[in-house]
């Protein structure tokens, strides 16, 4: 037996550690099941759900035949003898019956949950990235036109400003819980539509040197980059 055990402890730390050094792991990476699978794949709650009903399934059978086992040790010892009881099948059966019902539910809620938390983290990604692509869009058409003065550009930073302000405040909604953390969040956005609006009205009045002063301002760029950044802290708050 001592034999026998050891061998076992050697297979499984074995297979242990060359799975492990098997394995590459990413930095940052969220471990979830491609969006590409197909019909015939199966997926991990589904396989969780089978594992545990079929290992339970093992765990009462063996422990239900241990106990006969040891009963019938007991009967022999006193010179009696028993056939296998059908009881003891019907209770195994009933348990593995009632663990599938128990584990049914449990499966089917937390799929559910894992869906909606899945479709809400897409929401928000999706959000995000709008955001930042249409704050490109305002930074190039903002800087074109201090360069230039043509008010096509003009007209393309307020058609891309309205468009980034819808987007804002769905942000704040989608976010709220998160931004109690950061009390200037909002101070730092009104700092930046107000230096933009600077700019503009430089440019405006072809003081485009004045305009690019502030474009390439210590101050203009702090205010970007905290905006930035603890927008992207809220975000990385969210998804914890």
């Amino acid at each position: 037996r001592l034999l026998a055990a050891l061998i076992l402890g050697i297979g499984v730390c074995g297979m242990h550690y060359t799975g492990m050094a098997a394995a590459s792991f990413l930095p940052y990476q969220i471990c979830r099941p491609l969006e590409t699978a197909t019909s015939s794949t199966i997926d991990s709650q589904t396989l969780a759900f089978f594992i545990t009903l079929i290992a339970g399934f093992i765990f009462v059978m063996a422990l239900g035949i241990s106990i006969y086992n040891q009963e019938q040790t007991s009967l022999t010892d006193r010179g009696k003898s028993d056939k296998f009881p059908a009881r003891l099948i019907s209770l195994a059966v009933g348990i593995t019956f009632i663990a599938l019902i128990i584990l049914g539910t449990f499966n089917i809620d937390t799929t559910y949950r894992l869906k909606e938390e899945k479709a809400n983290d897409t929401e928000k990604a999706r959000l995000v990235s709008d955001y930042f692509f249409t704050d490109k869009k305002i930074a190039e058409a903002l800087y074109l036109f201090a360069t230039t003065g043509d008010g096509f550009f003009a007209d393309r930073y307020f058609v891309n400003f309205y468009d980034q302000q819808k987007r804002f405040n769905d942000l704040k909604d989608r976010f709220s819980p998160y931004l109690e953390n950061f009390p200037d969040f909002d101070q730092l956005e009104e700092s930046r539509v107000r230096m933009d609006r600077e700019i503009l009205r430089f440019a405006a009045n072809e003081q485009t040197r004045e305009a690019h002063k502030i474009l390439s301002s210590a101050e203009y760029r702090n205010i970007r980059n905290s905006f930035d950044q603890q927008l992207n802290e809220i975000v990385n708050a969210s998804f914890r």
